[in-house]
């Protein structure tokens, strides 16, 4: 759905792939990491959407990448309140 929303390269999609991937695993990490306090958690959380952020300013072009920001806000409003996260 990504890939076709904002028009990616085989070469972008692959390296968008990577990165969330990377993303998914950090913050099961840190979610599973009983040692670090529910401030550090979100402090290390909110490092890991940093250096997302990064990584996909990178690989987007700079309308892609307003595109991604446009899709990511959305995302967020259309499950707020509801319980609900991402569908598909």
């Amino acid at each position: 759905k990504m890939q076709e929303m904002l028009n990616l390269t085989p070469a972008q999609a692959t390296a968008v792939q990577e990165n969330r991937t990377r993303m998914q695993s950090d913050m099961k990490a840190i979610r599973a990491n009983d040692k670090l306090t529910q401030e550090e958690r979100n402090a290390a959380m909110a490092k890991l959407r940093e250096q997302e952020q990064a990584n996909m300013k990178k690989i987007l072009s700079p309308e892609q990448f307003t595109q991604w920001t446009d899709m990511r806000k959305q995302g967020r409003n259309n499950g707020k309140g509801t319980g609900q996260g991402r569908q598909g």
